[in-house]
């Protein structure tokens, strides 16, 4: 084990030792020569120790233990041998030595940490989804190197069918045994069968209108079979139905599509071999383009509301379909069939929350036109408030001038429905009444027992009234009365406010029923009363009476079978009745701001209008019309890449009789359509796009833009989700740019051109992707597998006792010996000192005298002949008249001097004979 250097040039430092023996000679010190030589040697080891440090030596060794990190694959082309990596991870687990540590990664087209390395593992199962759409073994390479530990042998294997269609695995592997990781490979064995796929499915990206487009497919066999072929446009029209002889290798197939009208298309290929083990490669889709006429798809609540509207675009050459809600398509791809959508009359409910969200984002996202005309049935009593359509267009369904409007005050008289679950659902639902008031009306509740649990309060932001109806307990009382009068005492003390009773209950309180002149004079103090009656006990005789009530109070009455219908029933009764929705008196449009959306219309040539719905504008729209008091008539703004228009009158005669009969009334209607079309691709515009793996390559190339001009792309993808992608230029007038295309569907892409915030150039286009490419493919791709293995500086293995004898690269580890050398030279400080300052020889002897002990026989002796020695004198009186001779200066004295002991003379005159020598 050898000892290296991190800077062996502090290693000449040790030079210093010569000075420091050379100063030790010339001044030996005042201690004896054992003392002395300590004393050096101290200090020599105390430099060489610092000078060590400094120089970083490592202790070098080899790595006795590995680190074996798997990397599964997931992907859909393994799905019938997942059990197989399961059983081998476990077998790894049980045969890895305890010493080392195992690891596990499971891979897709991402790679993802199943368990991270660790001592006897045990492992569980498969529990993460790296989605298996592709196959990505370079990530998986690339993740599971990095787990591998340092300082120990690294190694990873690989469980796979080779069928990589993302990433670069031989380069992953290459890098991986460059930085001393060695990659072996365990193959799948996956069986490959008799197949036939559509391999693709091409057809021009856009179409000149009445053109009959050719379309080809490409079929790829490894057998010779007879194969049905179905050909079909939009789903729903079969092209092209027959059967055909496909051999191995690739056939070619065409279709002559029939004339379709303008906008998006989609042409599918559904194959049915007599052989195939995997199916799910047996479709190909393409989507294009038809150029020509604007579409515009009108959508009308009921049967005739769109006629106005439709006749008015049709005469101004458009091209329309008129549909009912429930025809619109769901999705975004679907909506983008058509260049704009005009809804006429629709409430909330006719579309549904999936077709609101769809045209929503169709206009953001994709540039399709948005226009809504009003009527009694649509905006805010169509129960637009809080939607997607309201979000898109540039009004909001709120009453405008709220202070010019009386407040509505509701008192709620509630009762058990005898069920608490049912209870928690009537206590809940106020909130979609609470909701869809203004904050300056009022909203109390009684609670069937005590009386007024909630007083009568303004809604505010709402909060707090619903947090104290969600808190009150319903009781079930004899009778409603007493709990209308406190209502309608309640109702007493705002005089001004539009007052409403709505009681809630399951008609059981008899004793006794309100009567009839008792609800006339509610309505006589200008009350509404009306009822919901959840009938929990099928009683048709006390949903009667709830009925009854209602109309005698000059309300509406509801019949619901269980509390759960309630809060679409407390939504209606806001939206129909709370609400002053509705403005009806006559007015002329007064003129705002100047846009396409008139159609050329002077604002003065419209007839006088006798009502509208009432709507807020959004702060950032243009209000090209508005009513009475400043409200929106006409309002325009983007949305995204749209345009959305709302008109808040109506359009079949209700409030629109003279305008309708007038001749500007076709076009201000198609004006109103028309200036939301989105801009039509232009001769000098074209978009392209190439799937490549899970990315696709987009290039925009535009003509005769200035050089400051910018791109970008909006992309919506088979779940409707979209994303901003921004385009490079790469060339003059030549955009690129990437997204992914993980998920399997259709994907359409909006691109435009800008300078100086004005759209210059704009286009749409399309891409399909039918089937996962983990089904292009069957069989285990051992070329790939061998390649990686060769690569990674491994082998091709057959079982994981395999992998875990095959021999792994050692790796050199080395230990930091500074801090020990540090650690030493700290401890050594002190006892260097100590030579330095102490007579060792006198600590020697002191330690020695404290630790004697006489010997038993002697000990009275010695105390009878120092009896008489004061206390202190012990040393002076072994030799009294010896001493007592030399301080008299008798020389007669028989006694001859005795030199004192060297331990027995004192420090300082020790030290001053030495410094006399």
């Amino acid at each position: 084990m050898p000892i290296e250097f991190s800077s062996p040039t502090w290693l000449w430092a040790l030079v210093l030792l010569v000075p420091v023996a050379l100063v030790w000679r010339a001044a030996p010190g005042l201690w004896g020569p054992a003392q002395r030589r300590a004393c050096l040697g101290t200090r020599m080891v105390l430099v060489s120790g610092l000078v060590l440090a400094l120089a970083g030596p490592k202790l070098e060794h080899t790595a006795s233990s590995q680190t074996l990190v798997v990397a599964a694959d997931l992907s859909a082309s393994t799905a019938s041998a997942q059990q197989q990596e399961l059983a081998d991870v476990e077998e790894l687990s049980s045969g890895l030595p305890s010493k080392d540590e195992l690891g596990v990664v499971s891979f897709g087209e991402n790679a993802l940490v199943e368990a991270p390395p660790q001592h006897d593992l045990a492992f569980q199962g498969f529990a993460t989804s790296p989605g298996a759409n592709f196959t990505n073994i370079e990530a998986a390479l690339r993740l599971a190197g990095s787990m591998t530990l340092p300082g120990t042998r690294r190694h990873v294997l690989l469980i796979s069918d080779g069928r990589q269609n993302v990433g670069d695995a031989v380069g992953e592997a290459r890098a991986l045994r460059a930085d001393g990781v060695r990659v072996d490979v365990l193959p799948l064995e996956i069986a490959e069968g008799p197949d036939v796929r559509v391999d693709s499915v091409s057809v021009p990206a856009t179409v000149p209108p009445s053109t009959r487009a050719l379309a080809t497919a490409i079929l790829v066999s490894n057998e010779t079979t007879r194969t049905r072929v179905v050909w079909a446009l939009d789903q729903s029209q079969v092209v092209s139905d027959t059967v055909v002889e496909v051999k191995p290798g690739v056939t070619q197939l065409h279709a002559l599509l029939p004339p379709a009208g303008p906008g998006f298309h989609e042409v599918t290929v559904q194959i049915a071999p007599a052989v195939d083990t995997v199916p799910g490669n047996d479709l190909g889709e393409a989507l294009f383009q038809v150029l020509g006429r604007q579409q515009v798809l009108v959508v009308e609540g009921q049967p005739g509301a769109g006629r106005n509207v439709a006749g008015a675009l049709r005469s101004a050459g458009t091209s329309v379909q008129v549909v009912a809600p429930s025809q619109v398509p769901l999705t975004v791809a679907g909506v983008a069939r058509w260049q704009a959508v005009a809804l006429v009359n629709v409430s909330a409910a006719e579309l549904g929350a999936p077709r609101m969200t769809a045209i929503a984002d169709a206009t953001r996202d994709l540039g399709t036109g948005l226009a809504a005309f009003g009527g009694a049935a649509t905006f805010g009593p169509g129960g637009w408030a809080g939607t997607p359509l309201e979000r898109a267009l540039p009004i909001e369904m709120k009453i405008p001038n709220l202070q010019e409007k009386p407040p509505v005050a509701v008192m709620l008289v509630l009762e058990t429905v005898e069920s608490p679950a049912g209870d928690a659902v009537v206590r809940s639902a106020v909130s979609q009444l609470i909701a869809n008031l203004s904050p300056q009306d009022l909203v109390g509740a009684t609670n069937g027992s005590t009386g007024v649990a909630v007083p009568l309060q303004p809604v505010g932001n709402g909060k707090r009234v619903e947090n104290e109806i969600a808190n009150i307990s319903l009781g079930d009382p004899p009778s409603y009365v007493p709990y209308l009068q406190e209502a309608a005492s309640a109702l007493d003390h705002y005089p001004e406010a539009t007052k409403y009773i709505l009681l809630i209950g399951d008609g059981d309180a008899l004793f006794p029923l309100p009567s009839a002149s008792f609800i006339s004079n509610l309505v006589h103090e200008g009350i509404t009363v009306s009822t919901i009656g959840t009938d929990v006990h099928g009683s048709p005789l006390y949903m009667s009476y709830m009925a009854a009530i209602a109309a005698e109070g000059n309300g509406r009455f509801y019949d619901s079978e269980s509390a759960y219908q309630l809060p679409s029933i407390f939504l209606d009764e806001t939206q129909t009745q709370l609400e002053p929705w509705v403005v009806q008196e006559r007015f002329r449009a007064v003129a705002g701001a100047a846009t396409a959306a008139l159609g050329g219309v002077d604002p003065s040539q419209i007839p006088p209008l006798d009502g509208y719905v009432a709507a807020t504008a959004k702060p950032t729209s243009s209000v090209v019309l508005s009513g009475p008091n400043g409200d929106p008539l006409l309002a325009q703004w983007q949305y995204g890449l749209g345009t959305a228009v709302a008109w808040t009158s109506d359009t079949e005669g209700r409030w629109t009789t003279a305008l309708l009969r007038s001749p500007i009334a076709g076009k201000l209607l198609a004006g109103i359509v028309s200036a939301t079309l989105p801009l039509e691709a232009s001769p000098g515009f074209s978009l392209s796009v190439q799937v490549e793996g899970d990315q696709a390559h987009l290039v925009a190339q535009a003509s005769g833009i200035p050089p400051d001009a910018t791109a970008i792309a909006h992309v919506v993808g088979p779940d409707d989700s979209a994303s901003e992608i921004p385009l490079s230029e790469t060339a003059p007038g030549r955009f690129e740019g990437d997204f992914p295309t993980s998920d399997i569907g259709d994907y359409l892409i909006r691109a435009a051109v800008s300078a100086k915030g004005q759209a210059l150039r704009a286009g749409t286009v399309g891409t399909a992707i039918a089937y996962s490419p983990e089904l292009r493919f069957t069989g285990t791709d051992m070329a790939t597998l061998s390649q990686v293995a060769s690569a990674g500086g491994g082998a091709v293995v057959s079982s994981p006792r395999e992998a875990i004898s095959e021999p792994v690269p050692p790796v050199k580890g080395s230990e930091e010996l500074a801090m020990w050398l540090l650690v030493g030279v700290i401890v050594l400080l002190p006892l260097d000192v100590a030579l330095r300052r102490l007579d060792l020889s006198t600590v020697r002897g002191k330690w020695a005298a404290a630790l004697h002990v006489p010997h038993p026989a002697r000990r009275g002796a010695a105390t009878s002949s120092t009896a008489a020695v004061p206390a202190g004198a012990h040393s002076s009186a072994r030799q009294p008249a010896s001493q007592d001779a030399q301080r008299s200066g008798d020389v007669s004295s028989s006694a001859a001097p005795a030199a004192p002991a060297a331990q027995d003379q004192p420090l300082a005159s020790r030290l001053l004979e030495r410094l006399r020598k």
